[in-house]
């Protein structure tokens, strides 16, 4: 059976622990301090380590690792909610129920701390059918909710005072595959539970999520998240945001070590703009995508790989028609970045801002030419429907 990709909010669940099958993990504790490696490859006795000794350095550091995990909790946590929703139909018919996770935030435009979760989470839902409990027990409403389908992301509005609020990772923090992260939020509605993992990779886009979420830009993660997972925070050792668990890629629909959170730099941008705005400005390109740019393609173009966004088309009178890009042209550079693939050529343009003048190198004719574009203004209900545009 092959794997398949969700979303990871579920449908409330009063019995979600009687429904689910929750598993004890009976492992090797660091408090017993018990050394295996003699009896698995010899079949002696486990013996026990002493204070001081040579093979108490290794313990040391995991317990060490240990504390930092603790700590890391204890700053974050107070910060992270568990949402149940009435979800209604567009047509206002049928009433579905969803759960997940959410984190306080506080952005530099903000006067007070808001709740930024995915959007699949609160989708369609009243603010008054809404409830966000608080790791101190408080159940709130929201005042207002605000919306950005093109990424999956939600921000929920407060009137109340005294609300936690933890911090993104500024720029400087990188994230790099590797390193370790904590994913903190209510997993089958077990609300503030801490998981850890790795970093597994970086910008992953080609993902197949709904095509109503435009922007995919993930952070890969074998942290487990699991349903009633989404909106959660991911988090680094500092204690900063990194990420909002959002996907899992399963066979079963739990976790399978393969989860997915959307970067914090693009979280805080939409969290900010929809506080300011009541929506994302985004900038508006205007070219067509096809379905698959092939390694066959590109070399008949005279690439030697199917690096870049291969142009399937043009719209009229849109930014690229006016800058003269063409069909059959592959976008090589944005504004002195190199371009990957179509879905990261629509994440940088949706990144810029509205009116901002922007160099493109394209290739055409197996030569590179230059181009200057002043981006338009994304508005959806304005831009030709088609199956890949920006």
């Amino acid at each position: 059976m092959p794997w398949r990709l969700s979303l990871s909010g579920i449908n409330r669940i009063a019995s979600a622990v009687g429904r689910a099958s929750i598993v004890m993990a009976l492992g090797v504790g660091v408090g017993t301090a018990w050394l295996v490696g003699d009896m698995l490859s010899s079949g002696s006795s486990a013996r026990r380590v002493t204070a001081g000794s040579e093979e108490s350095a290794p313990l040391a550091l995991l317990e060490n690792t240990g504390v930092v995990f603790g700590r890391v909790a204890d700053v974050v946590a107070p910060a992270v909610v568990y949402i149940e929703a009435q979800q209604k139909e567009k047509d206002g018919g049928t009433v579905s129920q969803e759960a997940g996770s959410g984190v306080f935030v506080k952005p530099g435009n903000l006067t007070r701390p808001v709740v930024v979760t995915n959007l699949h989470v609160v989708a369609h839902a009243d603010p008054k059918g809404v409830e966000v409990i608080l790791a101190d027990g408080r159940l709130l409403n929201p005042s207002r909710i605000l919306e950005d389908e093109d990424t999956d992301l939600a921000v929920l509005e407060f009137s109340e005072e005294n609300l936690p609020s933890a911090t993104f990772a500024p720029s400087a923090h990188e994230v790099r595959v590797g390193q370790w992260v904590l994913a903190i939020g209510s997993p089958f509605g077990l609300m503030q539970s801490v998981t850890h993992g790795i970093v597994s990779a970086t910008q992953r886009r080609r993902l197949g999520l709904p095509q109503s979420m435009r922007i995919k830009e993930f952070i890969q993660t074998d942290a487990a998240i699991n349903p009633g997972s989404s909106g959660g925070p991911l988090v680094n050792l500092r204690g900063e945001i990194v990420g909002v668990n959002t996907a899992i890629a399963s066979h079963t629909g739990g976790s399978s070590g393969v989860g997915f959170a959307i970067p914090s730099p693009l979280v805080q941008q939409v969290v900010e703009e929809l506080v300011a705005h009541g929506r994302v400005r985004r900038a508006f390109l205007g070219v067509e995508f096809p379905h698959l740019f092939t390694h066959d393609r590109s070399v008949e173009l005279g690439l030697i790989s199917a690096r870049g966004a291969l142009v399937a088309g043009v719209g009229k009178g849109s930014p690229a028609a006016q800058a003269g890009i063409r069909e059959g042209d592959v976008v090589l550079e944005f504004n002195g970045q190199a371009v990957a693939d179509d879905s990261h050529l629509i994440n940088l343009v949706s990144r810029s801002a509205p009116g901002q003048k922007v160099e493109m190198i394209v290739w055409r004719g197996k030569k590179r030419v230059s181009l200057a574009v002043t981006l338009g203004e994304w508005i959806a209900s304005a831009v030709a429907k088609a199956d890949r545009t920006n």
